[in-house]
Order: C-alpha cells, then sequence, then structure tokens
C-alpha cells in the first residue's frame, strides 16, 4: 500500500468543495489519514477497508486521536457491503 504526499491528499479534498452536510464514502481507508482530515472538517465520512491489518490500524490510529469516523468497516469484497453503501447513498 501506498499513501498519497499530503499536498495530493489535500488538493483532491479542495477539489471536492465539501460543506459540513456532505457525506464522503471512502474506499480504501488506508493509513486514516485522509478519513483524519475529513474527520476534522466535521464531514460525516464512511470509510471500508479489505486488508485487515491496516483497517485494524487506522482503526486504533483514529481512535487515539480523537477521530470517529461514522462508519468504518473491513470487507474483502466490496459486494457484501452493498446495503450498508445504498444506505449512505
Amino acid at each position: 500500500q501506498t499513501i498519497s504526499q499530503p499536498y495530493v491528499v489535500a488538493y483532491m479534498i479542495d477539489c471536492l468543495k465539501l460543506k459540513k452536510t456532505d457525506k464522503v464514502l471512502e474506499i480504501g481507508t488506508g493509513s486514516g489519514y485522509q478519513a483524519a482530515i475529513l474527520c476534522e472538517m466535521g464531514i460525516k465520512v464512511y470509510t471500508i477497508e479489505r486488508i485487515k491489518s491496516l483497517f485494524l490500524k487506522s482503526k486504533s490510529f483514529l481512535a487515539s486521536i480523537n477521530y470517529h469516523p461514522k462508519k468504518i468497516s473491513i470487507n474483502k469484497n466490496i459486494k457484501d457491503d452493498l446495503s450498508e453503501i445504498w444506505t449512505f447513498l
């Protein structure tokens, strides 16, 4: 797994022109860096990771810095989370 440069993450988020009332579905939590930024902005973040070790680290990391995404889950097959994704939409 790789992580985008911080300025790339900031640029991508800026391009979205998000408001606090928006929701973001993040596929691939990774380190939790982008989820943390979105939580800091007050955005409702739903994030899914398929690699268990990354899921456990990012879940622990986000909790340790007091960021709590609306939903953080692990799933190797995105199809299994479709009902949750439809609820998100």
